[in-house]
């Protein structure tokens, strides 16, 4: 994998923790920097599960923030029992085994479950806001993108940080890594079989909130759907962000956001794909084939939009374009509805 490939910037964050180590006057503290290139081997197997499991509980409790901004009934009733329920997941994850984490995520579950709603989540717009990893979940750089969204009635589907890992993964056993040695591909087999089975489990407990839609991660598929468009050889962001839009858009979401930092390479080549692509190789892969057919007959420009931030508020014409998208999403959503007779 490429040394600038990924979604951490090694060099910065090293500054920062060696600055906060020096403030706190910590004594004999060792730094250990992680990377994507062996896919953040480096903890004891414990911990990297323990770190797996952390990784999809924060991925579906990001998607149920967005429901719940979009959905509920009472915004505020509806947020505190949110932030209730993380503080007791937090707390759960930070002591407790496997067992009892499961335990506290069904109790979690139960109290999401109660929360009012003014329509179910099949009736409710949904949008992917894909890109660049750490961009698209700092709620500062995004600049309340998915707020914004909430208040025009859009479920926001923030692409997963799990999503990343299991490419990391990916890369490392398909030797697209020609760096990666035997002993990290064999521990990184290991760990599939139970990596899948803790996403399915906090997914198939969250199912029953009303909040959330599951869907398992299949990087494969998206590695496929890419096929022709980019080469899994240039390892990165940019194939997962135009395969996860191509993928998704019609059958899962109503549309599509893009953002990263300014001047991002790999948000420029997958902007450059979406932009030119999507409409055809969403027709070629598609799973419901006559539903996006008659879709894209109607509309043969599916909703897309490219942001790209600096941390400052974005521009008047990137306002504008973000209110087009939201109506284009919103007839996307009532077309398919139409079709599948919601």
């Amino acid at each position: 994998m490429p040394k600038t490939a990924g979604p951490c910037r090694f060099g910065q964050y090293n500054v920062l923790i060696k600055n906060v180590i020096e403030k706190m006057r910590y004594k004999d503290v060792a730094q250990i920097s992680l990377t994507s290139e062996n896919s953040y081997a480096g903890f004891g197997t414990a911990i990297s599960l323990r770190a797996w499991q952390s990784i999809v509980i924060a991925d579906v409790m990001e998607e149920i923030y967005s429901a719940v901004l979009a959905i509920s009934k009472d915004k505020d009733s509806a947020l505190g029992i949110y932030d209730s329920v993380c503080a007791k997941i937090l707390a759960s994850v930070e002591k407790d085994d496997w067992d009892g984490v499961k335990k506290t995520l069904r109790e979690a579950a139960q109290e999401l479950g109660r929360i009012e709603k003014i329509q179910t989540l099949a009736q409710t717009p949904k949008v992917a806001l894909v890109g660049e990893i750490y961009v698209r979940r700092d709620g500062f750089s995004r600049q309340r993108l998915v707020e914004r969204l909430a208040k025009e009635g859009i479920i926001v589907k923030t692409a997963p940080i799990a999503e990343w890992m299991y490419y990391c993964d990916y890369v490392l056993m398909n030797k697209y890594d020609v760096d990666s040695g035997i002993k990290d591909r064999f521990k990184t087999y290991m760990l599939q079989p139970f990596k899948i089975s803790y996403e399915k489990a906090v997914k198939e407990i969250f199912s029953t909130t009303g909040l959330y839609e599951p869907h398992m991660i299949d990087v494969g598929k998206l590695i496929r759907n890419a096929t022709g468009l980019i080469s899994p050889n240039l390892t990165g962001e940019a194939i997962l962000t135009s395969s996860s839009a191509i993928t998704e858009i019609v059958e899962e979401v109503a549309g599509v956001i893009s953002i990263g930092p300014f001047g991002c390479m790999p948000g420029r080549i997958a902007e450059s794909i979406i932009n030119t692509k999507m409409s055809e190789k969403k027709a070629e892969v598609a799973g419901d084939k006559e539903l996006v057919a008659k879709v894209i007959e109607r509309y043969p420009s599916l909703p897309f939009l490219a942001v790209e931030t600096d941390g400052n508020a974005f521009p008047q014409v990137i306002e504008a374009r973000l209110e087009v998208f939201c109506l284009q999403a919103h007839r996307i959503h009532d077309m398919v509805m139409e079709i599948n007779g919601i």
